[in-house]
């Protein structure tokens, strides 16, 4: 009888033992396919991220010439502007002096050509006398 319990403790030692070793085994088979799925993961959502890029380049490459050109537009539009307030304001200079009898710089260089060639023509009269 001694015998029997022991020769059971044995198989059961035995089954237990080997119990042991395939619960082990799995979870083995369950950790390396946990780090499996990481790994996986990690691939595919690197190959995600980069499918992502991809696709975003074109709409930022397309968004910074929109940007460009709406710049331009923006530069071209403040250069006229400022070219239509000179103007303006020139003009409106201008019919302020006329109301006030004033002379304009126009005014002052048609003067100093007239002057010159007065100028000149006494100098030749000058000449002509001596």
């Amino acid at each position: 009888m001694i015998e029997q319990i022991q020769n059971a403790t044995d198989e059961t030692r035995n089954a237990l033992a080997k119990a042991g070793e395939e619960i082990a085994e799995a979870g083995r088979t369950v950790l390396n396919a946990g780090l499996g799925a990481v790994v996986t993961a990690e691939e595919k959502s690197r190959s995600l991220f980069d499918r992502l890029v991809d696709k975003g380049r074109p709409v930022a490459d397309k968004q910074k010439a929109a940007l460009d050109r709406a710049a331009e537009r923006a530069n071209r539009f403040g250069r006229e502007f400022q070219k239509l307030i000179a103007d303006t304001v020139e003009y409106e200079v201008k019919g302020a002096f006329t109301r006030f009898g004033l002379a304009t710089r126009e005014d002052v260089n048609a003067l100093s050509v007239r002057i010159e060639a007065l100028a000149q023509k006494i100098d030749e009269l000058d000449i002509e006398r001596n």
